[in-house]
């Protein structure tokens, strides 16, 4: 009985944490979509403060990912592969895939062309959902991440994660390209990372990650400054500073990452129950038939640049868009989920290996 209650036991912390990552990723189809999807041509100084905001609110998007992905690191490292995991990443985005479809092939969508179908048919092969695709490959190359975490020395552990950064962080500052860089690789480095840190390979200081928070954010306010001009399309050229492989978004979320890893949450049901919606909640809002309707035909984001309270609007759509989806997730799950569950129970060995521990890896380590 006591076992059982340990393993129910989840960390609060890292599960908040998933919560802002996800919704900084709700913010960031909401600007992206939303409102740079249209031309403005505007030069009013309210317009102007607007596009400034809409740019950092944008940037959240790919912090949040980083954030997930060192999320991913830091707990999978200690575990074994499982192809029930495997299946209900893929079972469930499948699912919201071909909902989506048929709903609008049954409210008469006639823009539902046979590349729709048939990207909503194999989701992954066709990229419908890119992150859920990387992620789904990134959990197949964990044994060979782990191994890596597990049997290389601490020292050779921070030589592989320095190097990657120079060529795919730094080098690109100065001649604008990330060599030999692709998402999924990166993903990989990010889940080293965050391996890394579970293990204590690597301890950044507070005070110099906050200073190079710091640093980045600046540096990236200057950037925004020099590129806002007279219409919110000139500010898609300063997005390079906020792409996966940039200063700004590993310093920012590396910060992020710190700060919620040390807060003493204890076993938290409520946060718990909205974090398992989490993927749920991705799946949902920027599925390819939902994103112009939900965006342009239901909250009319475009129209709201000229907006005094552009940022407080967004904001609450933002809200009203995660807790409906939310909502949403945990009705389909009740029809869903008996569904994949009897699948993983036929596929999934009855056999479950131990999981690992610190203990264990780092005894091994020593000796």
């Amino acid at each position: 009985m006591e076992a059982n209650s340990q393993k129910n036991i989840r960390s609060s912390n890292f599960e908040l944490l998933r919560i802002v990552a996800m919704f900084m990723i709700v913010l960031h189809h909401c600007t992206v979509h939303g409102v740079f999807s249209y031309w403005h041509n505007n030069t009013t100084f309210i317009h102007h403060i607007n596009n400034f905001l809409c740019s950092f609110l944008a940037s959240g998007g790919k912090i949040g990912v980083t954030i997930f992905v060192l999320i991913s690191g830091y707990f999978l490292c200690m575990q074994d592969f499982k192809i029930s995991r495997l299946l209900k990443i893929y079972l469930n985005t499948l699912f919201y895939s071909i909902f989506f479809m048929l709903l609008s092939l049954l409210i008469g969508n006639h823009f539902v062309s046979s590349k729709m179908l048939r990207v909503s048919l194999m989701p992954f092969s066709c990229h419908a959902y890119w992150f859920m695709t990387a992620y789904l490959l990134l959990y197949m190359f964990s044994p060979l991440l782990n191994t890596i975490l597990r049997n290389c020395e601490p020292k050779q552990i921070r030589i592989y994660l320095l190097l990657p950064a120079i060529l795919w962080i730094f080098i690109p500052i100065i001649i604008n390209t990330g060599l030999f860089y692709s998402i999924l690789v990166y993903f990989f480095y990010l889940y080293l990372i965050g391996g890394a840190v579970r293990l204590g390979y690597i301890n950044i200081k507070s005070k110099f990650l906050n200073l190079f928070a710091l640093a980045a954010v600046v540096y990236l306010i200057i950037n925004i400054i020099l590129h806002e001009q007279h219409a919110v399309i000139n500010l898609w050229k300063c997005f390079k500073y906020m792409e996966l492989n940039t200063v700004y978004t590993l310093a920012v979320s590396l910060f992020i990452f710190n700060y919620f890893s040390k807060l003493n949450l204890k076993n938290n049901k409520f946060i718990n129950y909205i974090s398992a919606s989490i993927f749920g909640v991705y799946l949902l809002h920027d599925n390819f038939f939902v994103r112009p309707y939900l965006w342009h035909k239901i909250f009319h984001v475009h129209t709201l640049m000229n907006d005094k309270f552009f940022c407080i609007e967004v904001m609450a759509i933002s809200i009203l868009v995660f807790a409906t989806c939310v909502i949403v997730d945990k009705i389909f799950s009740k029809l869903y989920t008996p569904i994949i569950n009897k699948i993983i129970n036929y596929i999934e060995p009855k056999k479950k290996l131990p999981l690992y521990n610190e203990e264990q890896i780092l005894s091994n380590q020593k000796s």
